[in-house]
């Protein structure tokens, strides 16, 4: 696969940042209404109409019939089960807090990365990386401060959610965007065909399983209608275009700048506040990912780690 030029990939990554950003404090809406599972299913459900209807319009064929399986793969990875998993955390944490754990993404997506594809050597730079990413969620908690179990519970769902999300960059290179079955498939049928053969899985398990937990109101309607027609229909069409015309690295460091955009709405609309650690440990996963995928480097990053260095 070719990386293009930023031109071809920029607008697609900038908006994805802007609605993934915003996804944060929508969920705490659509929280007043909706369980944790029910925002990741309807999240889903809603996509989907709102491109299929996009499919309909653009007259866009959709996705063939021999990659349904991995779209389906491909949204529990990339969807459904981390918005279901991030609005459990959200629950104990702040929209702000909880996008600032958030950006722990992108070095879950440099593991799955090096795990699926062993070419992708590590490196001394990667490696110091990923450890200035741990050092910095540990900086956000402040084990210091006495946080209690519930403040754990919901950064070890955001942890869990980023983990399963970082895997969705490389299934998607591997098999989707980049993959001789579906390579050629235009992004927005990719993306139709996951929201379909998700809400095809989840509608029975919502048959079981809680999908409200209160009176629905306009701010809980307004909250899951926008995180299922925009942080998910349209962002994840975004998403598979920027993985597409540049890489899965790249499309995964927009969670760089969606905490800042979800900071300032939290700050400004939520009245949410934050302790000094949570900014400064957010800084330090932003550096450790940034280092750890090559955009600040030191030395001769190029040099593998050797088996007598681990």
């Amino acid at each position: 696969m070719t990386r293009q030029p930023p031109s071809r990939w920029l607008p697609s990554y900038l908006v994805m940042v802007l609605l993934w950003g915003s996804s944060f404090a929508f969920i705490k809406l659509a929280l007043t209404v909706f369980t944790p599972f029910g925002i990741g299913a309807l999240r889903t459900m809603i996509a989907a109409v709102t491109l299929l209807i996009a499919l309909v319009i653009t007259r866009t064929p959709f996705a063939p019939r021999r990659i349904w399986p991995l779209l389906l793969v491909n949204i529990l990875l990339a969807g459904t089960i981390p918005w279901a998993l991030t609005a459990f955390g959200e629950l104990h944490l702040s929209s702000a807090f909880t996008a600032i754990v958030g950006s722990t993404g992108p070095l879950f997506t440099l593991v799955a990365v090096l795990i699926a594809f062993p070419e992708e050597r590590p490196t001394w730079p990667r490696m110091v990386g990923l450890g200035l990413g741990f050092v910095g969620v540990v900086t956000v908690v402040g084990p210091w401060t006495g946080v209690g179990a519930a403040v754990w519970i919901g950064v070890v769902a955001v942890l869990v959610a980023n983990m399963v999300w970082g895997w969705s960059g490389p299934f998607s290179r591997r098999y989707l965007t980049g993959g001789i079955k579906a390579g050629t498939v235009d992004p927005l049928a990719l993306a139709a065909g996951m929201f379909v053969m998700g809400s095809i899985a989840v509608i029975p398990v919502a048959t079981v399983v809680p999908v409200t937990h209160g009176d629905v109101t306009t701010s809980g309607i307004v909250g899951i209608l926008f995180l299922g027609i925009f942080s998910s229909g349209i962002a994840t069409t975004m998403n598979l275009r920027v993985i597409g015309r540049a890489d899965a690295t790249t499309a995964s460091t927009a969670l760089y700048l969606a905490p800042l955009v979800a900071v300032l709405i939290g700050t400004l609309f939520l009245g949410e506040t934050l302790t000094w650690n949570a900014p400064v440990g957010g800084a330090i996963i932003l550096v450790g990912a940034a280092l750890a995928q090559g955009l600040i480097r030191f030395g001769d990053r190029s040099v593998p780690l050797q088996p007598d260095d681990v």
